[in-house]
């Protein structure tokens, strides 16, 4: 007769132990569910006049926004920078540099009785130094800013980064301006694709 080992009764010991662990665990989850199934109350009902009364209402106007409808070309102003040092370091030097001549194109240039809806400046940096690039074009954005307090083309215009151009010398600011389309002419351009004006 073959005699009983210990090895073999593990077996089946070992497969029932394991089963019911897989039973415990399936009845503490479902515990867990059952005890964190919350039901939200339902909000209470809105209570309804009996007798409603009717009152009239003044009707409310929506003010509708001033769409500013911009020309498809840009139009390009260089301008000059004679002291391109005190252009960077003062704003009423850039002031006095740039003003005269962006309000001489105001009055006998292509600006005259026009807004801009965005101006885009560029600092030239034909020999490299880029970082004084941005530097003139930040100033310049401030001048446009203090124009547009001034009530000049440039009140209410939007401005965009601080960019630069290899393309002009550093005595040189480039300013793109997208001008604002004039009511009743909206297919004719101030400028050409040459962003010259027309």
């Amino acid at each position: 007769m073959r005699k009983f080992s210990h090895e073999e009764g593990k077996g089946p010991f070992i497969l029932s132990a394991g089963w019911l662990f897989a039973d415990l665990l399936l009845a503490v989850a479902m515990l867990f569910l059952a005890a964190n199934t919350v039901s939200i109350p339902k909000p209470p009902p809105t209570p309804v006049a009996k007798h409603p009364t009717h009152v009239p209402s003044k009707p409310t106007q929506i003010p509708t926004p001033n769409p500013r409808v911009l020309e498809h070309n840009y139009c390009r102003i260089p301008l000059t920078i004679s002291d391109l040092s005190g252009f960077q370091n003062s704003l009423s030097s850039a002031k006095n540099q740039l003003e005269p001549q962006l309000k001489a194109i105001d009055l006998h240039g292509f600006l005259r009785g026009r807004k801009v809806g965005i101006a885009i400046a560029y600092g030239g940096a034909s020999d490299g130094n880029e970082g004084r690039g941005v530097n003139v074009s930040g100033q310049t954005y401030e001048v446009l800013k203090d124009l547009a307090a001034q009530s000049t083309p440039f009140t209410g215009t939007s401005y965009y980064d601080n960019l630069f151009t290899k393309l002009f010398s550093p005595n040189t600011v480039v300013i793109d301006v997208y001008l604002v389309v004039r009511p009743g002419q909206q297919n004719s351009e101030t400028c050409n694709s040459n962003h010259n004006p027309i």
